[in-house]
């Protein structure tokens, strides 16, 4: 293979991958085989002389160091997490990361003290958005409250296991000189910010304050396939920093000295904005690069790119499952394989005119110039969208047709924003005032330019195409097969064109093919994993979760995702059904979420000490309190709620033309005839497909 050290980080992600899906006796068993094969390929190579073993022999080695890290490091890691799942713990820590939404914070926190002893783990602690939490990156903060864990809370970015909705939280100054000077700086920033025009944006774009973009610009950007904008990610890193080099380099920098400086300057933006393995496989790429212009070798991009993501697995082979370290590592090589392709093809074009002795003028010269930013905006978008389509299919169930033409135009446009707000931002805080006007003024009217386009393109987008539940690892198999396949047989300029083409044409087909699900047209989503079932609706202009989880447990499994994926920040009714305890820490989650009118409880136990703890929570959060101890409750015109002791728990939504039914079983013979008769049966988190046999006229018996 050419270049080794990818089949090398290739191999080390595979064995890390299948190392933490069966645990420490796997872990076992491959040291000893590893081990085995090891000395038998050494042993054949010295009596058989066969040169050619070495890449088998150090695949081996990057094996075995992969699962001995494993069994070593993060398996117990892993171990220590679950052991604190539950536990009521008073701990201290930092933290490194945030996401402000409407309706409430996540913060990231890595913990110096849990219960006062020691510990190195990572918590993602969620509270209130208001005007009295005021954490940021680089402060202190201390808090209690009850651990969940949860190991796919990792896959959604949190880089932590462990979820708290805090009793007490109490955010301070930092001890640490560094953690003073990364909150500072971003204060500073979000000053500097609000004095400027399109401050939201702003902040947005360069430390990842998303929470004071309005609904209908966000949504613009779901449309047009640009979300990523709003998330801080390489594509920021690469803008600020390359554009950096470039500038000093040109004023006659020597390689050392700029190389040097870039480096710096891409520490200090991932430090002031968190860390993300997006931002750290990013960075590492970068120092790579300058390391080799320092060294005058020539720097091999997707070498970078393997060495960087080899070293984030070393650190932390979780980051396999995180869907953000996926897109960015893929849509990354995309980019790396495909856009040379038709650059190149472009460049070569040029060269023979010039060969056969074309002279060109300087505006034919800019004109070039012009068509060679197209030709590369063009090229980059495809090859990421290409390459992390399956990704994002898998993922989000959802693509946008339009992505290809929102991605050229606004990210170009959000590049220049970009670079003049930060250069602005970045010379006032160091106080030359003066000189930052002209970038001022030229981040204003390229930040309107920007806007205005996005929200037009995003005025005539269509929708989101998604691709049916039933169907969908069939369509990303198909897709990921096309990808490879053009990836790995075709290497012309017009392969990559000609692959968005089939893609585009075959999704929306693909779509129209498959069979529907009959969901209600008033369903937004539903949540069905490890005993939640839960279901997010909008009925008649107004929006109800509707919950009829088994335990009292403050997981989520996804509903604050849908929620903001929806814009849904207000509920009107929180119905809660329950046959056991009833869920007063479940109730306080959601009222740390959302903004709630009214929270119904439908119980057949008289738990009146719990009532009266979900009275005392309401009232605090201003929320109203109905509670119904009736087996059947008309929650709305066209919902219903069931509540049958032993028998099954439900809700049934009705409209003109279909019904829909979230069914929890709770007798392993019987089921009500009634709801079973809906159009679509969620039947404990799997829709319901079995013969039914019908021994009354209220229920039937399963078989």
């Amino acid at each position: 293979m050419k270049r080794l050290f990818c089949f090398f980080t290739v191999v080390f992600a595979v064995f890390s991958f299948l190392a933490l899906t069966f645990g420490e006796k796997f872990c076992v068993y491959s040291l000893i085989v590893f081990f085995s094969l090891f000395l038998i390929l050494v042993l054949f190579r010295l009596i058989f002389k066969l040169r050619q073993l070495h890449v088998g022999i150090t695949a081996t080695v990057f094996a075995f160091v992969a699962v001995f890290l494993v069994l070593t490091v993060h398996l117990p890691r892993l171990e220590t997490a679950k052991a604190l799942d539950s536990r009521y713990v008073e701990a201290e820590g930092r933290i490194v990361s945030v996401t402000k939404n409407k309706s409430y914070v996540s913060l990231t926190v890595k913990c110096d003290e849990i219960d006062n002893v020691n510990s190195t783990q990572k918590v993602t602690v969620i509270t209130r958005n208001n005007d009295s939490f005021t954490g940021d990156v680089g402060q202190s903060i201390a808090f209690s409250g009850t651990l969940e864990f949860d190991a796919s809370s990792f896959n959604k970015g949190k880089e932590a296991f462990l979820t708290v909705f805090p009793t007490h939280c109490e955010v301070t100054e930092s001890n640490s000189v560094f953690g003073n000077f990364v909150y500072s700086v971003r204060r500073r920033i979000s000053e500097i910010a609000d004095s400027m025009h399109h401050s939201p944006l702003i902040k947005a774009l360069l430390i990842g304050d998303k929470s004071e973009v309005d609904d209908e610009l966000i949504n613009a950007f779901k449309l047009l396939g640009t979300s990523h904008l709003l998330a801080i990610s390489g594509l920021h890193l690469s803008i600020i920093v390359m554009t950096f080099y470039m500038l000093i380099t040109r004023l006659g920098v020597p390689h050392l000295f700029s190389s040097t400086l870039s480096t710096l300057m891409a520490l200090f933006y991932m430090a002031i904005t968190g860390f993300s393995l997006s931002l750290i496989r990013a960075g590492q790429m970068m120092i790579v690069f300058f390391f080799a212009r320092t060294v005058r070798r020539r720097n091999d991009s997707i070498t970078a790119l393997f060495v960087a993501g080899f070293v984030i697995l070393l650190m932390s082979p979780w980051s396999l499952f995180n869907v953000g370290f996926l897109l960015s590592f893929f849509s990354t090589f995309g980019i790396l394989a495909f856009c040379p392709a038709i650059t190149d093809k472009y460049r070569k074009y040029i060269l023979d005119k010039e060969e056969k002795g074309v002279r060109f003028s300087r505006r034919q010269r800019f004109v070039q110039k012009v068509i060679r930013e197209i030709l590369i905006a063009f090229s980059t978008t495809l090859s990421a969208t290409v390459v992390t389509l399956p990704i994002i299919i898998c993922v989000f169930n959802e693509v946008s047709l339009f992505s290809l033409v929102g991605n050229i135009f606004t990210v170009s446009l959000a590049k220049y924003f970009l670079m003049f707000s930060f250069a602005s931002v970045m010379l006032q805080c160091m106080g030359i005032t003066y000189l930052s006007l002209p970038f001022t003024f030229i981040s204003s009217v390229s930040g309107t330019v920007f806007l205005s386009f996005t929200r037009f393109l995003g005025s005539i987008a269509p929708g989101l195409v998604s691709i049916n539940a039933v169907y969908l690892y069939v369509g990303v198999a198909i897709l990921t097969a096309m990808v490879l396949l053009f990836l790995c047989f075709s290497r012309r300029a017009w392969s990559l064109p000609c692959l968005i083409i089939i893609l585009s044409v075959f999704i929306p087909i693909f779509n129209i093919a498959s069979d529907k699900l009959i969901y209600s047209t008033a369903l937004v989503d539903t949540v069905t994993k490890n005993g939640a079932n839960t279901a997010v609706v909008r009925w008649k202009d107004k929006s109800y979760i509707l919950d009829q989880t088994a335990s009292n447990s403050q997981r989520l499994y996804g509903i604050n995702g849908i929620a903001d994926k929806n814009g849904i920040t207000s509920i009107d009714n929180a119905v809660f059904i329950t046959t056991d305890t009833v869920p007063v820490e479940r109730i306080s989650v959601f009222l740390t979420l959302f903004d709630i009118d009214t929270v119904t409880v439908v119980t057949n136990r008289y738990d009146m000490e719990a009532l009266y703890k979900i009275s005392e929570l309401c009232s605090t959060h201003g929320a109203e309190v109905v509670v119904n101890f009736s087996e059947k409750y008309e929650v709305a015109d066209g919902i219903t709620a069931y509540c049958y002791k032993d028998v099954c728990t439900a809700f049934l939504i009705e409209n003109d033309e279909t019904s829909f039914c979230t069914y929890r079983a709770l007798s392993d013979l019987f089921c009500l005839y009634e709801l079973m008769e809906a159009d679509t049966v969620l039947l404990d988190g799997k829709t319901l497909v079995f013969d039914r046999e019908f021994t009354d006229s209220t229920s039937f018996r399963l078989t």
